[in-house]
């Protein structure tokens, strides 16, 4: 949900059974969307619109409101690889970028990548102060099942609102603050 009431949905990718017309089922590979929408409550009868496109084609992303009405969006993949039982879920490096996307202007600014790509089971959260935690993913450890690596790592996100110009950390004073 958006500060302004209105809900905003985006990527994604089509159903299991997902077959474009050609006649040949490609569930083994569904790609995302950049796609978003948007639902107003006070338009309710025009129903879902088209939002502003993302930076980023992604499925299984996780976004998070952000205090200065920007969404960030954090991982997700572009499609899945239904043929794989480990690492089917597939992404780039762009997928491991985070994304801001303003909804009031459409503006998009791409920040730097993750360590880790954080697709299915993964979850995003904003921190107490104005950070964003990102964990997570549809594997256990950065080298998946069966190496010994059994555990996921966190990172967290410091976004744009938390530097001052010149890029130095603003004082606790002048940073968001989640106050309830």
């Amino acid at each position: 949900m958006l500060a302004d009431g209105r809900v905003l949905t985006l990527g994604g990718s089509p159903p299991d059974e997902f077959v474009d017309g050609d006649g040949v089922d490609d569930f083994n590979y569904r790609p995302a969307s950049a796609t978003t929408e948007i639902f107003d409550g006070r338009q309710a009868p025009a129903g879902w619109t088209p939002g502003p496109a993302m930076g980023i084609a992604r499925s299984h992303a996780n976004s998070v409101l952000l205090p200065d009405g920007t969404v960030a969006t954090v991982g997700g993949g572009f499609g899945q690889d239904g043929s794989r039982y480990y690492y089917n879920w597939l992404y780039e490096e762009d997928q491991r970028r985070v994304e801001l996307l303003d909804p009031r202007t459409g503006a998009i600014i791409l920040g730097a990548a993750q360590a880790e790509a954080r697709t299915y089971h993964s979850t995003a959260l904003l921190l107490p102060d104005a950070r964003v935690m990102s964990a997570g993913d549809d594997i256990n450890g950065a080298e998946g099942p069966g190496t010994g690596i059994t555990n996921d790592t966190v990172e967290v996100y410091s976004p744009p609102y938390l530097f001052a110009d010149d890029g130095s950390p603003l004082g606790a004073d002048e940073r968001p603050r989640i106050a309830s």
